[in-house]
């Protein structure tokens, strides 16, 4: 009867753990904070404000408020104790983060309805240029893999990315951070990639957006 109950809780351990969101760390992130530390693209003065980060279940929301501008709404997940989101004005968006390894891509992504964190693998030519094909996927909405390519193209210091999948096309943009590439996509009005290192209860950041060339700077500081 013992070993019985001890296999029981064994069983039922290795179930919870399977179930564990991806990547699913610590939860340092989340809290208001202000932005004290700002550099605009195309030479627009900087800006100050406030972002709100909330976790569920290891995917994070984000909501900006910056005076005389539109709010806007993010997604995130925390990989290498990097928050990587992907963000937009309006519409579908989400975020894919790729740990480079060659011409060897393994993703984890998730989107703007929170259904979960999917897989996306891919192969292609080494340096981020080319055409990649999905190896392996699944999707958090079906639970199912699907079939495609992605394309990947560096544009000054951000990468332009498109996917062509069965009947469905996306495109985004990425930033480069160590053997992370980590990019924003949407369907709507202005979408954008932004990702947060921590530092005490600093966030020091990056971000851009796919008409730019180069990396704006947001740093917040937690109230």
């Amino acid at each position: 009867m013992i070993a019985k109950k001890i296999a029981v809780v064994v069983l039922l351990l290795i179930i919870s753990c399977a179930s564990a969101p991806l990547f699913a760390q610590q939860d340092t992130f989340s809290g208001r904070y202000k932005i004290t530390d700002s550099v605009n693209l195309f030479g627009k003065p900087s800006y100050t404000g406030t972002v709100t980060i909330t976790n569920k279940r290891g995917i994070y929301g984000l909501v900006w408020n910056i005076p005389q501008a539109p709010q806007y709404e993010g997604v995130g997940i925390v990989v290498d104790n990097i928050l990587c989101v992907g963000w937009a004005e309006s519409g579908s968006y989400g975020v894919v983060v790729y740990k480079v390894e060659g011409g060897k891509l393994k993703g984890r992504w998730t989107t703007s309805k929170l259904e979960g964190i999917g897989i996306e693998d891919l192969e292609g030519p080494a340096g981020l240029n080319g055409v990649y094909k999905i190896v392996s996927s699944v999707s958090p909405e079906t639970n199912r893999g699907y079939p495609g390519n992605v394309t990947i193209n560096k544009y000054g210091d951000i990468y332009l990315v498109t996917w062509l999948l069965e009947s469905e096309s996306y495109s985004g943009v990425g930033i480069l951070e160590g053997d992370l590439l980590i990019i924003g996509w949407g369907i709507g009005r202005k979408t954008g990639v932004v990702y947060y290192k921590m530092k005490n209860d600093t966030l020091l950041g990056r971000w851009t957006i796919p008409q730019a060339t180069e990396i704006g700077i947001e740093n917040l500081s937690k109230y």
